[in-house]
């Protein structure tokens, strides 16, 4: 079931410049405010660490916690007044919870994130991204976080000329034997102290993981850090990070739970899963860092999912908008790599009656496969599944589940159907295919329209690194790739193309969002970037991470250049994301903005020549007015607002 899990007005861009101190004031002060409290704290991390429970995420109204009391085989955690809580559920016991608990208004699960793409190459490295870039700002003032998979804090790139480490905190939510944050108290921190500690005991020849037992062992973190804030240790150095010194915030995720894995139809036997509930909480541990320290801070999230409607609703999306309408606090994002792994097809239902046929192969190995349609209501639809053997699942009216789930066989597969009404965005419709024990082949589902008016569907399988094989779409649509949290409201996002020769990468995940909004926001080179490894090693790296990873150096530039040094101190993630939009140029004999690139390609030069150039009527962020629907020789279209203002038609 979706989850609303935050209770906010949602902004019209337009005008933004004339009231947004007014709207963003009265959320921070419930932000500053708040308590975060849990029922039972003990009994939730017990619960919530435990593979007998599954974890949610729920809006709720009243007092969820009061509500949760008596309730033996849940608890929960909530933070203040965001109406946003997650719980721990005992497998089998969550309709039976939902029934007690009438305060939950929705829930969602906790949904499975991978890693963005990051790939060490055998090529020669390209600094032009970072090049006529003002030599005043360098970060120094500002923190960058990382929510992934740590960072090699022992690293001579991320400390001064005389030895100071500029990592000022570690959540490793993976050590389960020291300080707990004061959110979700689980994990260990590390403080600036214990990590400077670890630090002396080293170069005095002994073991710093005795004083800091963090490590980073995958080095995807380590990498990311070190393009957007290495230290150049002398004049034979090639490292040239964007901003070098800025200090960093550090979480480390825990793997997503078994049980996690299940409710999501994913393998057991993949690693490097990690789950939103965990990430949620990652968030407000930065954004309650960044509260206390009083400075400017941007976040970067190098994860990616395809669980959601891609329109921003998801709860992780939600949570990251109240945070990232502070003023000072952003979030950033890549779009993912999902633009040519056929994971992504959609279709028109032009009038009742008409089928959608959408085919699936899928791959021998697969053991659990899930499968997510969306549409729009008031249309409805029935479905029919056919397995590759010819069985058939006749004719099911979906809406007739009512907000529930039936478990039907078809051959050897079980074949789990949930349908959920998505109440936040104005009652989007999901339905949820959970197919167990699946057979390997070319699987026909064909959706019936009932009553048809929007008449669009999408439907998604998991990102690529949740898959076996070859599973993919017959026939899909490599729009509307781009991952969550990409589809975020207020979170800035950028595709990736090819440093070499400006050609948009296949993988880069595309826009527009599934309700009209323009994603990407931009697009980096993302190929062949030089930045520090493992123990002080140098690689040269590309992908998706590697192009987020420039945008948030550019982000902890704009916030250096505007809080810290004064020249705009009201410096939100909408304003920083008219800056970008300005600091960009057009690929040449393309109409921008576009879901391939967005506004057009970021660059340093453009956008620092920008600066202080603002034009004082321009619009921030983007319309809620997503669509311009017209109608021409008997054929319907929505074309994004912001498009159809370019067009003659």
């Amino acid at each position: 079931m979706h989850i609303d899990n935050l209770k906010y007005e949602e902004e019209n861009y337009e005008g933004l410049n004339k009231n947004i101190k007014t709207k963003v004031s009265s959320v921070e002060d419930s932000i500053l405010k708040r308590e975060h409290y849990s029922i039972g704290k003990s009994k939730f991390l017990e619960f919530y660490m435990s593979e007998d429970y599954e974890n949610y995420i729920i809006q709720y109204n009243g007092d969820i916690l009061k509500a949760l009391e008596p309730i033996s085989y849940a608890r929960g955690y909530a933070a203040g007044q965001s109406y946003f809580a997650a719980i721990a559920v005992r497998k089998g016991k969550l309709q039976e919870l939902l029934k007690a608990v009438p305060q939950i208004t929705n829930i969602e699960k906790s949904y499975p994130f991978t890693l963005s793409d990051l790939k060490i190459v055998n090529e020669g490295s390209s600094m032009k991204v970072f090049t006529k870039k003002p030599e005043f700002l360098n970060g120094e003032g500002v923190i960058v976080g990382v929510i992934g998979t740590g960072i090699d804090y022992l690293s001579d790139r991320f400390m001064t000329q005389d030895g100071r480490s500029r990592v000022l905190t570690i959540w490793d939510q993976t050590i389960q034997r020291g300080p707990t944050p004061e959110t979700l108290r689980y994990g260990t921190v590390f403080s600036k102290d214990k990590i400077q500690e670890a630090i002396r005991l080293k170069k005095q020849g002994g073991d710093p993981y005795t004083i800091v037992s963090h490590k980073d062992e995958t080095g995807h973190g380590t990498a990311i850090a070190g393009i957007m804030g290495a230290t150049n240790l002398g004049p034979e150095d090639e490292i040239a990070s964007i901003a070098h010194k800025c200090e960093f915030a550090i979480v480390k995720l825990k793997e997503a739970k078994k049980s996690t894995l299940e409710i999501n139809g994913v393998s057991e036997e993949l690693t490097n899963i990690y789950e939103s509930t965990d990430v949620a909480a990652a968030i407000e541990y930065l954004a309650l860092l960044q509260e206390r320290l009083n400075k400017p801070m941007v976040v970067y999230l190098p994860i990616q999912s395809n669980c959601g409607g891609h329109d921003g609703q998801t709860a992780i999306e939600r949570h990251i908008d109240i945070y990232n309408m502070r003023r000072g606090f952003v979030v950033t994002c890549n779009t993912g790599n999902e633009g040519d792994t056929a994971t992504h097809t959609s279709g028109i239902l032009a009038q009742k009656g008409d089928v959608g046929k959408v085919s699936v192969e899928i791959g021998e190995k697969e053991n659990k496969f899930c499968l997510s349609i969306w549409i729009t209501r008031p249309d409805k639809i029935s479905m029919e599944i056919i397995s590759p053997t010819g069985e058939k699942l006749e004719k099911i009216q979906v809406p007739k589940l009512d907000e529930g789930q039936i478990e039907i066989k078809l051959g050897e597969s079980t074949i789990v159907i949930q349908y959920f009404i998505q109440e936040q965005s104005g009652g989007e419709q999901v339905i949820i295919l959970m197919m167990k024990n699946i057979k390997g082949g070319i699987w026909q589902l064909n959706l019936i329209g009932e009553v048809v008016v929007n008449g669009r569907y999408d439907v998604w399988m998991h990102q690529r690194h949740l898959l076996k094989g070859n599973s993919r779409f017959v026939n899909p649509d490599p729009y509307t790739t781009l991952t969550i949290p990409s589809s975020g409201r207020n979170i800035l996002c950028t595709g990736y193309y090819d440093g070499k020769d400006t050609t948009l990468l296949a993988e880069s995940g595309r826009g527009y969002t599934r309700d009209g909004r323009i994603k990407p926001t931009v697009v980096i080179g993302g190929t062949n970037i030089l930045t520090t490894g493992l123990n002080n090693s140098n690689i040269i790296t590309s992908g998706s991470t590697v192009a987020g990873a420039i945008l948030t150096g550019a982000v902890a530039l704009l916030l250096q250049w505007g809080i810290v040094n004064k020249n705009d101190t009201n410096l939100y993630a909408s304003k920083i994301y008219t800056y970008l939009i300005r600091g960009t140029i057009k690929k040449e004999g393309v109409i921008h903005p576009n879901p391939d690139w967005g506004y057009g390609i970021l660059t340093c030069e453009e956008l620092f020549k920008n600066l202080g150039r603002l034009p004082d009527n321009i619009i921030l962020g983007e319309s809620l007015n997503y669509f311009k629907s017209i109608t021409l020789e008997n054929m319907y279209f929505n074309i994004p607002y912001e498009v159809y203002k370019r067009l003659i038609i």
